[in-house]
């Protein structure tokens, strides 16, 4: 995935960002732990890999703002929405969220 994440933000069409889920596992079904961690861990992975300050900037307001549960999709559009090419957003190790997902309101 990194190396296609590469590729793709070499070629300059898109703006493509890696990221491991690896540690929400830790926060097993804590939503709003789990959140501010999963939007943070983007703030940060956007920065290195892009040096795009946007979801720095504006991940806590949106979490705020919109809640746990509503949080990374609002982030995402309000990204997309920003951004003068389309974002591609490579998500890895998914499977340690399984099982620690509860159902939203």
């Amino acid at each position: 995935l990194k190396a296609l994440r590469d590729y793709l933000n070499r070629e300059g069409k898109l703006r493509c960002v890696y990221l491991s889920l690896q540690a929400a596992q830790a926060v097993q079904q804590q939503v709003p732990e789990g959140m501010q961690l999963l939007l943070s861990e983007l703030a940060s992975s956007a920065r290195v890999q892009l040096k795009e300050e946007f979801v720095h900037k504006h991940w806590q307001a949106v979490l705020q703002h919109d809640g746990p549960f509503n949080a990374f999709k609002q982030l995402l559009a309000a990204w997309c929405d920003s951004s003068d090419r389309p974002i591609v957003l490579l998500l890895d190790e998914f499977d340690a969220l399984v099982g620690n997902i509860p159902q939203g309101p």
